[in-house]
Parts: C-alpha cells; structure tokens; sequence
C-alpha cells in the first residue's frame, strides 16, 4: 500500500498516482469536486465534497454527491456509485495488491482502487486499462475499456 499512500510515477507519465496521502492532505484544507474523465473525449463525472478518509480508516472515499454532465446527446455517468447495490464505492476503503480486501480485487485486476465486494465498477488503475460506464447514443450502458484517463481536484 506504501506506493499508493506516497504516490508514484510523474505527472507527465501514462502511470501517475499523487498518493492518498496527498490527496487528503489536500482535501482536507478546503472543499474540493473529484473530476474524473475516463478518456479524453468523454464527459467528466463529478463528484462534489469529496475526500478521503485517514490511513488508519483505510482511506475511506467520502463525497457528498455526484454531478452528471450531458452534452448532446452523451451523458457522464457515476462510475462509483451509478450500479447495483453491492458495487456502490462511497465509504468505501482504498485497497492495494499488499493490503486487499476479501474478494481478492486489487491483486486479481493487479491495481489499488477503492474496492467493494464486487470488485468496483468503474477502476481507473487496473493493469488491463481503465474501466469506466458509458452510455452509447442508443441508450446501451456498459463498461467501456479507455486507453487515457485522468482525475482532477477542483475547488469548489
């Protein structure tokens, strides 16, 4: 989990994380929106108040709720929580290859992402690519693999 608590890789690189230990030094000084944009030409799914729990709380992902943006006729969609049930992500804890959960998620898709039992929906970190819903003009909703992604926190 050390990686992913300090980070690694550099911000001009494919492979980048800030660490969750940065990332909730920094949201924990004013109140921030996690923009995630599964690819370059997708619509960023927003999430409001977000943060992160401590190290101790295994970093618990907290936001207070989710903001779609729509453009035509293609809507962003909740990559946390916009699933069944058992996949929703908010509360829940970060998991890594050496710290994983019970259903063996962060070692099976060889990432650290905040996992539930049934291994997350959407997961930007996966060794595979990133996974994220989409939503075709037709209506079709499904996981889509993305070759680029890229998370944001902006002030709120």
């Amino acid at each position: 989990m050390l990686e992913y608590s300090t980070g690694f890789g550099s911000v001009n690189s494919q492979c980048y994380w800030l660490g969750n230990d940065n990332i909730k030094a920094i949201t924990d000084q004013r109140v921030y929106t996690l923009k995630v944009k599964p690819s370059t030409f997708s619509l960023p799914s927003k999430y409001k108040s977000f943060s992160l729990g401590t190290e101790a709380e295994g970093y618990k992902m907290q936001y207070s709720s989710y903001e779609k943006t729509t453009f035509l006729l293609f809507s962003s969609k909740d990559g946390f929580g916009d699933c069944s049930a058992n996949q929703q992500l908010l509360g829940m804890e970060f998991y890594a290859h050496d710290r994983d959960n019970a259903a063996g998620c962060a070692t099976a898709r060889k990432a650290g992402w905040w996992y539930n039992s049934a291994c997350a929906f959407g997961d930007l970190t996966q060794d595979g690519g990133v996974m994220w819903p989409s939503e075709s003009i037709f209506g079709k909703f499904e996981l889509t693999w993305f070759s680029d992604s890229s998370m944001s926190l902006n002030r709120e």
